[in-house]
């Protein structure tokens, strides 16, 4: 796994500006990236921005809207949005 892809390294970040510097690089090389876009949620999330967190997680969800999959990170971000 790299750093794209690791939750616990997005969520190690110091601040929430550091992850979206982080995060709109990534974006960059590789757009709209399933695990990257999950990595952010969870980061935003995880540091206690919500809207950050919903935005991200929005993001993630409607990237497999149509699909036929239930994965677990999916799960997680529809139970966010839902309480959130």
């Amino acid at each position: 796994m790299d750093w794209l892809t690791d939750p616990q390294i997005w969520a190690s970040l110091v601040t929430l500006t550091a992850l979206e510097i982080e995060f709109e690089a990534s974006q960059k090389v590789v757009p709209n990236r399933f695990r990257t876009l999950a990595g952010a949620a969870k980061a935003a999330r995880e540091s206690g921005s919500v809207e950050t967190a919903k935005h991200y997680y929005a993001a993630h969800t409607a990237l497999v809207a149509g699909g036929d999959g239930d994965r677990r990170e999916i799960s997680e971000a529809r139970t966010y949005l839902a309480q959130n």
